[in-house]
């Protein structure tokens, strides 16, 4: 795992200290290093289509430092990824067995 980060080419690190500070989605991509440079697997991106999608208020965004409910919604969202993630090279790791 190389880290998180704001965009999909991986050029700006995802900074978890600052405040959101825009509406509706805010995505956070994880690179991975490629361990068998044979084969480099499509990058996988997923997208919950189960619930509707939510906007949220950032008019009480707190100061960096300050506690914030939003905080806990960030981890969530970060193990959801992470675990997402897991599943994916496992399966890819699975296939190349096969």
């Amino acid at each position: 795992f190389e880290g998180w980060f704001a965009d999909a080419e991986y050029t700006t690190p995802f900074d978890f200290s600052a405040p959101v500070t825009q509406t509706g989605t805010v995505n956070v991509y994880a690179k991975w290093k490629n361990l068998n440079p044979e084969t480099t697997p499509a990058p996988i991106q997923t997208t919950n289509t189960s619930e509707p999608a939510q906007t949220t208020d950032i008019s009480g965004v707190t100061e960096p430092g300050e506690s914030s409910g939003n905080a806990v919604i960030i981890v969530v969202v970060v193990a959801v990824v992470v675990v997402g993630a897991a599943i994916g090279v496992a399966a890819i790791i699975k296939n190349k067995n096969k």
